[in-house]
């Protein structure tokens, strides 16, 4: 969705590249810090549940049953996060698509 934009303009403002840096930095290290945190925010019920009903805490075995419990916690926890997340990222370009048609549209603005 980038517009072309002569050599001449590019050459112009060569120097400001801290900025297409620092997006470019937050762009490539930001799903390490996110995915992570977010995993552990999915695992954390399952995590609980092992740790209440085992009787040895985490260092225990698991018996089979309360770990098909874990796991399909963790499945429906993952499936209402995707559903969540896809209705928010339509309400969210709904909200922001005035915004990126005229962004889009003019072609002076990169």
């Amino acid at each position: 969705p980038y517009h072309p934009i002569a050599l001449r303009v590019r050459w112009a403002h060569r120097r400001a590249w801290w900025p297409m840096l620092g997006r470019w930095l937050t762009l490539a290290l930001t799903p390490y810090g996110l995915v992570p945190v977010l995993a552990f925010v999915l695992m954390a019920p399952s995590l609980l549940l092992w740790s209440v009903f085992s009787a040895h805490g985490l260092d225990a075995r698991l018996p089979d049953a309360d770990y098909a419990w874990g796991v399909l916690l963790g499945c429906a926890l993952s499936a209402a996060a995707t559903v969540g997340g896809h209705r928010y990222g339509v309400v969210l370009a709904g909200r922001r698509a005035a915004r990126l048609r005229a962004y889009l549209g003019d072609p002076s603005r990169g």
